[in-house]
Order: structure tokens, then C-alpha cells, then sequence
């Protein structure tokens, strides 16, 4: 006999929830795929460096490159300590 009372009012909000629950799933959506959106965009920059750096070491020229550091911080320290 009390019943029905009760399923009548679950069946009267239920359409109030499932907006609810609608929109409440759409703007975690949206902010979901913008995080990804920009853990994308970085992860592309970071396989541009990294490209960068393997193509520096295949064709050996880290040893020029620190070879050329090494040259003008000598010529540096030399002016500097005239």
C-alpha cells in the first residue's frame, strides 16, 4: 500500500537526475579532453627535443660541441686572469 508513493516520486525525479547527471558527465567530459589536449601538445615537444638530441649524438658532434665549450671557456679564463 506504501509503495507505490514511493516509486511514483522516484519515477517523478528520475528525469531531474538524469539532466543532472547529463550535464555533470558532459563538463568532466570537456575537461577531460582538454587535459589530454595539452598532455598531447607536450608530449610533442618533448619528442621534438628528443629527436633533437638523438640526431646530435648519431652524428657524434656532442664531442664537438663540447669541444667548443671547452675552447672558449679556456680563452675566458685566460682573459680573465689577465
Amino acid at each position: 500500500m506504501y509503495g507505490w508513493v514511493y516509486a511514483l516520486a522516484c519515477v517523478a525525479y528520475l528525469p531531474i537526475f538524469l539532466v543532472i547527471l547529463g550535464v555533470f558527465g558532459m563538463a568532466v567530459k570537456r575537461s577531460t579532453l582538454a587535459k589530454l589536449d595539452t598532455v598531447k601538445q607536450l608530449g610533442g615537444i618533448a619528442e621534438e627535443t628528443l629527436t633533437a638530441i638523438k640526431v646530435v649524438t648519431g652524428f657524434a658532434r656532442e664531442q664537438r660541441e663540447l669541444d667548443k665549450f671547452r675552447e672558449f671557456s679556456e680563452k675566458t679564463r685566460i682573459v680573465a686572469q689577465k
